[in-house]
């Protein structure tokens, strides 16, 4: 609450004498009669702290209106008499009858505003009656909320002209809740949203400490985003999960030299509404638009391999993202039996044009990935893999394997789900997005002769381990040798005893 405290005699006094030698000395600014000031004065507490004469960047002013500019205003520390006390000096006059009262003047019984703003933000904010002359009243400034939805009063009545707008509301539309915008020093009237990686949002820059820290966020799949601002104040920011649009929109203002305004005009809504400030970057390559012709000569089809046409369409995509420079497919077995490990390949082709990429793929569930290509992540909290931000515009395959860790239900198939963006701009992933599961009893090994003598080869699946076994009689059986399957699922068996057994039976099997 404003704490409207009995008035400190000698404070008052001393300050009301002086303001009386100021009137004593200037001339009357108006029309009407001058009389002695008001003086308005106390002390600020923001949050638990309590503002001393030291914190300079703390202003006191008076306001005819809520959101006008001010007519009188008190810096701390501007007036030794007044230590850690705001003085604030109100001019008054008295009316006369066809004649104007000064713009630095306000007539006894006149509501006006007196506001706390810190660096130039609206902290608080009361409504002050003019009293008569020579008045002194003392007025404490604190974090006042009445109607308890974590808004300060004086912030409300000072940019939402009451109290009737609530902590999540989004009055201008422009992502960010008015708790944020308090909390972030913001309009809640004005569209002036920060990306939510932008730490210290003040500046209006995305340094490469902030976007690091927000990328690895994304990496690391941080359920609850939060921004530390330069005050040690903790605020929340979504969307959450960290979408990889915004993650490389971040990346690509960093890229052009850090600083970036909100333009509506630009793009309806985030993260493509962020936009630099100038066109040049930190050692990129120019910015060509993609042409029709640079996709023409793509063709985006894959086949399905020995699937009935029925499937097809549940299991391809073959739409390409118009215009886009950046382009993802993603291949996989079109089947498997349950026990095989299963990789999926992400063919990344860059046309011409973009800053910085990135990938992300959702293993289904009831799967774990045993394995990913270089310069990719797992998200252990929202099961995704990720690969990126990449800066140097290379076409990529980036590759994960995985294999079920559930019993899966025969002629079933599982779904490859993805998403991928460049500066922001999401890019449809094309290609394979399903896989079918076939029955454990259709599947089949098959062991043929190498070139060499006693020597073996098989088709099996990558990462996977097989045993080569030996026997003269069909009943019993000795293992020979056991042999991972390289990354193209490729076994190559060597049986030594065959330069002086040439006669048996050979058998291969995939160990569990």
């Amino acid at each position: 609450m404003h704490t409207q405290a009995t008035n400190r005699p000698l404070l008052a006094a001393c300050l009301l004498w002086a303001a009386s030698l100021v009137v004593a000395v200037l001339p009357a600014i108006g029309a009407g009669i001058p009389e002695p000031y008001n003086l308005v004065y106390g002390i600020i507490k923001l949050g638990s702290a309590t503002v001393t004469s030291a914190d300079t960047k703390v202003v006191v002013e008076a306001r005819r209106f809520p959101t006008s500019t001010a007519f009188s205003s008190y810096r701390m520390g501007s007036r030794a008499a007044a230590g850690n006390y705001y003085a604030l000096q109100l001019s008054v006059e008295q009316k006369v009858a066809g004649q104007s009262i000064s713009t630095e003047a306000s007539e006894s019984g006149t509501v006006v505003y007196l506001t706390v703003l810190s660096d130039g933000k609206v902290m608080d904010q009361v409504a002050y009656t003019m009293g008569g002359r020579g008045t002194a009243r003392q007025i404490d400034f604190g974090n006042v909320d009445n109607d308890n939805d974590g808004l300060p009063d004086g912030w409300e009545q000072a940019y939402l002209y009451g109290l009737d707008s609530g902590p999540e509301d989004d009055p201008d539309r422009d992502g960010e809740t008015n708790k944020n915008e308090f909390l972030l020093g913001l309009n809640p009237l004005v569209m002036d949203a920060r990306h939510p990686a932008d730490i210290n949002p003040a500046d209006g820059r995305l340094t490469i400490q902030e976007v690091s820290a927000y990328y690895t966020a994304w990496r690391n799949g941080t359920n609850k985003w939060e921004q530390t601002l330069a005050n040690g104040t903790k605020v929340a920011r979504g969307p959450v999960p960290i979408p990889v649009e915004y993650v490389t929109r971040a990346t690509y203002i960093w890229e052009r030299n850090e600083k970036y305004t909100l333009n509506a005009k630009s793009a309806s809504s985030a993260p493509l509404w962020w936009v630099p400030e100038t066109t040049t970057g930190t050692g990129s390559v120019g910015d060509q638009v993609a042409s029709a012709d640079a996709e023409s000569d793509v063709d985006g089809s894959l086949a399905v391999l020995d699937l009935p046409k029925s499937r097809r369409g549940a299991a391809v995509s073959s739409a390409k993202s118009e215009k886009s420079l950046m382009r993802v497919i993603t291949m996989a077995p079109s089947a498997f039996t349950t026990g095989d490990l299963v990789t999926v390949t992400n063919d990344v082709t860059i046309f011409a044009g973009l800053r910085t990429y990135a990938v992300e793929h959702y293993p289904p569930t009831g799967w774990e990935v045993v394995g990913i290509s270089t310069g990719g992540y797992y998200d252990s909290v929202y099961k995704r893999v990720k690969w990126g931000p990449f800066f140097d515009r290379q076409p990529r395959q980036l590759t994960y394997t995985m294999k079920a860790i559930k019993s899966a239900k025969p002629v079933d198939f599982v779904g490859l789900e993805g998403a991928s963006a460049y500066d922001g701009i999401p890019v449809a992933i094309e290609g394979q997005q399903s896989i079918f599961i076939l029955p454990g009893e259709e599947r089949r090994l098959v062991l043929q002769r190498g070139a060499a003598l006693g020597s073996w080869t098989l088709r099996g699946q990558p990462g996977r381990i097989y045993e080569l076994s030996r026997s003269t009689n069909l009943s019993q059986w000795l293992p020979v040798q056991q042999v991972p399957a390289d990354s193209t699922g490729t076994v190559e068996f060597t049986d030594d005893r065959a330069l002086t057994e040439t006669s048996g039976y050979f058998m291969a099997r995939e160990l569990p």
